[in-house]
């Protein structure tokens, strides 16, 4: 009866624990270090430098060209249909994007949903600058 209270103690820490960790996942979703941002959560336009922005905020979700944990991010305008507006409003709250092809990455991807982030356009032009310029 012992042996029985103690796996199943031991069993049900174990599920605890991967509760937690896919809840911490979550709740931190796919944002980097906000070292560079200020308190409303609006980065600096100063200094753009889109591998910078990249390797800080996207690094750890995206691939330039691979899927990671997100899609890969060479080549995305063009899966937007050109559309770089639904694109950036997209990357600034994901959840809110009624875009179609916002959807389907939703629908893709579930059910990781991308962080927010208060990118400024030109931030988000460096960005896309330097995934669409880089070799890796």
């Amino acid at each position: 009866m012992i042996y029985k209270i103690r796996y199943f103690t031991g069993f049900f820490l174990s599920i605890m624990k991967q509760l937690l960790i896919v809840l911490i996942f979550f709740v931190t979703g796919c944002g980097g270090d906000d070292k560079n941002a200020s308190a409303d959560n609006t980065i600096a336009d100063t200094n753009i430098n889109g591998e910078i922005l990249f390797k800080a905020n996207c690094a750890s979700c995206h691939k330039t060209d691979n899927d990671f944990t997100g899609p890969a991010l060479k080549g995305s305008l063009q899966r937007w249909g050109g559309d770089k507006k639904a694109m950036y409003d997209f990357i600034r709250n994901p959840a809110l994007s009624e875009n179609a092809y916002a959807k389907s990455l939703k629908m893709k991807w579930a059910p990781i949903i991308m962080t927010s982030f208060k990118f400024s356009d030109a931030q988000l032009d460096a960005i896309m600058n330097y995934v669409q310029t880089s070799g890796k």
